[in-house]
């Protein structure tokens, strides 16, 4: 991107007050009213560009909460656009501030304070002079600051009618409405999905095979992240905000290494005195064992990732327990005359996932 000089100037505010939270609209300073227009000179720069400025006690106040505010005039040109369409501006400095982008009356974007720098992201299609207002985060901030800007290249709708193979990364906007990612598991294993934003909190569906999962908040705050199993096939993620937020986001899937000695069995026989390891990712996991004689049998289910529900059942014949094991294990202890029993190894609720492990055994 070009470098542009610096051009800054004195200005004074004749009549603003610029709301500083949460989407607020600026009022009139000189009168407490409902007036919104933004009456003022102001520094002008270009993206690409830095300006200074300075938080002090001649700042005008914004009347609403009595913090003090400097505003500026950032100019998108078209060949800014050629370059990006996402615009970053950045505050640095000793003031402890935060960030609004405003077209006119109509507020853009407000800067995510949970950063160590204030920062705002707002997509940009058109030539325009966007107004930003930096603002002391309270009625003790003030301080020099210094703002940087850019553009970047970001995707405003991931491509549908594509079937992505795996691995996959993708960087994009997600605005009100969902964004849907297809994709193709060639092998069947463990996968893992990552979505994550430092603009909004996300929330993330997976939908294939066997398979219907969700997530909001993984491992890492308000980012969402999946574990699980999935069988050959084709899938479909889904991804969205959990509170209708805006903003840039990276997701990835990738096949995830199992731990070491450990190979999954989902289905089929269970042999007598034999444990197998198993990975919930639906309602429930379904195997068959067979009891050649009269005698007393215990059939266990363990897992350290959710709350352990079993069932065994024959002709005639039905048995369940939750919490039968230590802590949320299920065990089941009991007499069992010949025949063929089905096992279901399942979550105390629908939604439980996790590595599990099931034995049987004869205790006479």
């Amino acid at each position: 991107m070009k470098k542009h000089r610096l051009a800054l100037a004195t200005f004074a505010v004749t009549a603003l007050l610029v709301g500083c939270k949460e989407n607020q609209t600026p009022a009139a300073v000189d009168t407490p009213s409902t007036n919104t227009s933004m009456q003022t000179q102001s520094t002008t720069f270009q993206i690409g560009e830095r300006a200074s400025g300075e938080i002090t006690t001649q700042s005008p106040v914004n009347l609403k909460d009595g913090t003090r505010y400097q505003i500026f005039d950032i100019m998108v040109s078209s060949s800014d656009l050629e370059d990006g369409n996402l615009l970053e501006i950045t505050q640095r400095g000793a003031l402890n501030g935060t960030l609004s982008l405003f077209s006119g009356t109509d507020l853009l974007a407000t800067s995510n304070d949970s950063e160590r720098f204030s920062k705002l992201r707002s997509i940009v299609l058109d030539e325009s002079v966007l107004q930003v207002v930096v603002h002391g985060r309270d009625i003790n901030s003030f301080g020099p600051f210094t703002l940087s800007s850019g553009v970047l290249k970001v995707s405003l709708s991931l491509d549908t009618s594509k079937l992505n193979s795996l691995p996959l990364n993708e960087n994009g906007w997600l605005d009100q409405e969902p964004q849907l990612l297809r994709f193709q598991v060639e092998k069947a294993g463990l996968y893992r999905f990552d979505l994550s934003s430092q603009d909004f909190d996300t929330f993330m569906k997976l939908e294939g095979v066997g398979v219907s999962l969700e997530n909001d908040d993984g491992p890492d705050g308000t980012d969402s992240q999946l574990v699980t199993y999935l069988e050959e096939g084709e899938y479909t993620l889904t991804l969205q905000s959990y509170a209708e937020g805006s903003g840039l986001f990276s997701v990835s899937v990738s096949e995830e290494a199992l731990p070491e000695g450990i190979e999954l069995q989902n289905s089929g026989e269970l042999v007598m005195g034999e444990a197998i390891q198993g990975m919930l990712t639906r309602g429930s996991n379904a195997y068959e064992f067979q009891v050649q004689e009269l005698g007393l049998y215990e059939v266990s289910l363990m897992s350290d990732e959710f709350d352990a529900y079993l069932e065994l059942e024959s002709e005639g014949f039905f048995a369940e327990d939750d919490d039968g094991g230590e802590g949320t294990n299920a065990h089941l202890e009991l007499e069992l005359a010949p025949g063929l029993y089905k096992v279901v190894a399942r979550g105390l609720s629908d939604h439980e996932v996790g590595l599990y492990t099931l034995i049987a055994n004869r205790l006479d």
